[in-house]
């Protein structure tokens, strides 16, 4: 009976024949035999326990390996995902652009009317209605179309005095007013017009309007010379940087103009023929647009 050279433990007590024959079948051991059936070894049984040990460590660290593995992948798309989910915004030039068209009117709105005063409400509106009548008349002859007439206003107010008692106005009369606006189409007549209905009996003048009737045409063409401009100082900005631009992200706009507009409140009944030389109508746009880069 002799020692191996690689044995780990002294054997002191012996074993069951069985437990020693699977003791014997250990690669990493050399069993010293004693009787036939026996052998010493109560370390021996510790060795084995140790080696199930070392299986299952190995377990759990490939369990723990897979684990993380499983936490960092789901992690790794999480932020894929947010990234998809939340994109970086892209670089972009936020720029002011202007356009302005001028442009001679077309036609022009005359707000004209006879404004009556009487002590009682018919004889007021029978002045008003004879004044009124008359205008039309009048207009009429001059080649004025019926249908570029119509009524504005027409209102009947009672006039009241306050002087006596203040809290209790007296009524000592009414007005009566009778309001057209006349569509002038030939601006040479806007004059005539004037003149003929102040001849005739219309002591009133609100307003006077110039404007052009294909009013969005125009819009549209100032519009396009804000987008021009806008577009311009881009690739200004951009040609100085050395950047490109790529596309446009959002663009707001905002296009309007002003008619040409005086006012007058009472006419003078000795005038002549009234000089009248309107000025152009301005079309304005402003855009805001955002190119990308």
């Amino acid at each position: 009976m002799g020692i191996a050279d690689n044995c780990y433990f002294l054997i002191k007590t012996e074993v069951p024949a069985k437990i020693a024959r699977r003791l014997l079948e250990l690669p990493s051991m050399v069993i010293f035999p004693g009787e036939e059936y026996g052998l010493w070894g109560r370390s021996l049984l510790w060795r084995e326990v140790k080696l199930m040990r070392q299986k299952w460590l190995g377990r759990i660290t490939l369990l723990c390996l897979l684990l993380v593995s499983v936490l960092f992948g789901w992690t790794g798309w999480s932020r894929v995902q947010g990234a998809q989910d939340n994109p970086v915004p892209p670089r972009t030039i936020l720029v002011q652009g202007e356009g302005e068209i001028e442009i001679e009117p077309d036609f022009a709105l005359l707000y004209i009317g006879v404004e009556t005063h009487q002590q009682n409400v018919q004889a007021a509106q029978k002045e008003n209605n004879e004044l009124m009548n008359n205008v039309l008349t009048e207009l009429g002859k001059l080649g004025v179309p019926s249908e570029d007439i119509r009524t504005s206003r027409f209102d009947v107010v009672p006039v009241r005095q306050y002087d006596r008692r203040p809290e209790y106005p007296e009524i000592i009369g009414y007005r009566v007013t009778n309001e057209l606006v006349i569509t002038v189409k030939d601006l040479s007549m806007v004059g005539p017009i004037l003149d003929t209905a102040v001849k005739a009996g219309a002591n009133t003048v609100q307003n006077l309007v110039f404007s052009v009737q294909a009013a969005d045409e125009w819009k549209l063409q100032a519009l396009q010379k804000a987008v021009a401009d806008a577009k311009r100082k881009a690739e200004t900005i951009a040609h100085t940087l050395g950047l490109e631009i790529k596309g446009i992200a959002n663009v707001t706009e905002q296009v309007g103009f002003q008619a040409f507009e005086t006012r007058q409140a009472v006419m003078d009944m000795s005038w002549s023929e009234t000089p009248v030389s309107p000025r152009n109508i301005k079309f304005t746009a402003r855009v805001s647009i955002n190119f990308e880069i």
